[in-house]
């Protein structure tokens, strides 16, 4: 039996002969030629200096061998990869395109006529992946789908002889769109090779008439704020300072920048923390009930200071060292830090002494009672011998 008596519908599915030629009425995705254009026209819009006008856009579905075999030599070829990694399609941008994207990164705007093509380098792949990147959001936002194919990252080729073979599908997409950049001075070409299998979403399911009319339940007020809640959130300035140093007179005068002050030793276990004033404005005299050991040191990378537990506060500002005597270092679980203990009160001086009152006379003092009831010591019976 002969080919020419099959069906011509049967003949199509065998693939013995091609599709009948349209006349551009069906497209081979129902819309996607105005999703093209659209697409084209906003990744255009991105890049400022390009000014992309499409002029002509066309679809069809041929043989995915010929289809990219039959892309211009030299061009700049972007394969598109599937979630294995196999390739499925490609985006061809022609050299007068490359040029143009090459020059808006670099000069801000597109530098008259296209010269002669020449073959894509690396560079310029690098300059045109954000293109084919956005250029395949668009498209695939348009559809309604999540992703069409994800671009390589690190490939890119100067014709499609090699994809013809690396592609294992039997068919793919062709969208071929020709259009201007630089404000008409440049004629271009873009082709989009995708996958057969590519398929606008579907719709959102329509909400019921119902849930839509139903108006959300008012939210609760918030919780009236307590003057504790005021005060709790207060932001409390909170200072970090080493121990005062001692300097000569002609060294502090003399100080200037670079200079290097040498700290005493210990220093940063004898870190102390001192309360500020409330909010985050220019610091103010400092009224802190008292002072926190601390420990400088380091956490993930950044200055810290951890909490000590020896030592008692100064209160009021006052000076420690007349209210505290410094006793051994002691080590602890928070770090070194100088424990403190009161000293003891001094005597009054003498000359302050207030005089006791004298002792009175004897004569003036009353006689003894008599005490008739306690026996005699002789009466008293002799101790049991031991």
């Amino acid at each position: 039996m002969s080919a020419d008596s099959f069906n011509p519908a049967l003949r199509r599915m065998a693939r013995l002969i091609a599709p009948a030629a349209t006349d551009g009425a069906a497209e081979a995705v129902p819309g996607l030629v105005a999703m093209t254009r659209d697409a084209l026209n906003r990744t255009g819009a991105r890049m400022a200096g390009l000014d992309v006008e499409v002029t002509a856009c066309d679809t069809d579905r041929p043989d995915a061998g010929p289809a990219f075999e039959a892309l211009p030599d030299p061009t700049m070829v972007l394969p598109l990869t599937a979630a294995d990694g196999a390739p499925v399609g490609a985006i061809a941008i022609d050299c007068a395109l490359v040029d143009a994207l090459v020059e808006v990164q670099t000069l801000g705007r597109v530098d008259g006529p296209g010269r002669a093509a020449r073959k894509p380098t690396r560079i310029d792949a690098a300059l045109s992946r954000p293109f084919a990147a956005a250029l395949l959001g668009e498209l695939a936002e348009a559809l309604g789908v999540t992703r069409i194919a994800k671009l390589d990252p690190a490939r890119h080729l100067t014709s499609g002889r090699s994809l013809a073979l690396d592609v294992r599908a039997e068919t793919v997409i062709r969208c071929t769109a020709s259009l201007t950049v630089g404000m008409g001075a440049r004629d271009v070409t873009v082709i989009l090779l995708l996958p057969a299998s590519l398929r606008p979403g579907l719709p959102a399911p329509a909400a019921e008439p119902a849930a839509a009319a139903k108006a959300p339940p008012p939210a609760a007020p918030p919780p009236a704020r307590t003057p504790e809640d005021v005060l709790s959130n207060g932001r409390v300035r909170l200072e970090a300072m080493l121990p005062p140093i001692t300097l000569p007179l002609s060294q502090l005068v003399g100080l200037k920048v670079g200079d290097t002050i040498p700290l005493p030793a210990g220093a940063l276990s004898r870190l102390t923390l001192c309360g500020g004033t409330l909010g985050g404005g220019r610091p103010g005299p400092r009224r802190s009930a008292g002072t926190i050991p601390g420990r400088l040191g380091q956490k993930n990378g950044l200055r810290a200071v951890k909490v000590g537990d020896g030592g008692e506060a100064s209160v009021d500002g006052a000076d420690p060292s007349e209210e505290t005597a410094t006793l051994p270092v002691l080590t602890g679980a928070a770090g070194t830090v100088p424990a403190q203990a009161p000293k003891a009160p001094a005597l009054p001086d003498s000359a302050h002494r207030t005089p006791a009152a004298p002792m009175p006379a004897a004569a003036d003092l009353p006689d003894l009672p008599d005490l008739p009831d306690l026996p005699d010591l002789d009466d008293l019976p002799d101790l049991p011998a031991l």
